[in-house]
């Protein structure tokens, strides 16, 4: 369990730098369950998130799935969630 908290832990902080970058606002301590809206995130930054951590981490997001982000928690979950999936495949 220790290798999943490490990766997730990894992810998070990752998210958090890119979300900070990319909207030019410091989520580096925001709590996980603040909504986009919270931090001043609109749907126009969510979507650049969105696409760079598609890119950064090389996972597809679904339309589907992306709709249900409503928190910076949602995004580092679902990341999370798809590198552990890789990971069983590999």
């Amino acid at each position: 369990m220790a290798f999943v908290s490490t990766m997730q832990d990894d992810v998070e902080t990752r998210v958090r730098a890119l979300v900070s970058e990319r909207c030019k606002r410091d989520v580096m301590h925001a709590p996980l369950d603040a909504r986009w809206r919270d931090l001043d995130i609109d749907s126009l930054d969510l979507l650049d998130v969105i696409v760079e951590c598609e890119q950064v981490f090389e996972i597809v997001i679904p339309d589907s799935r992306a709709v249900l982000f409503y928190t910076l928690g949602d995004v580092i979950a679902y990341i999370t969630e798809a590198q552990n999936a890789r990971k069983d495949f590999a």
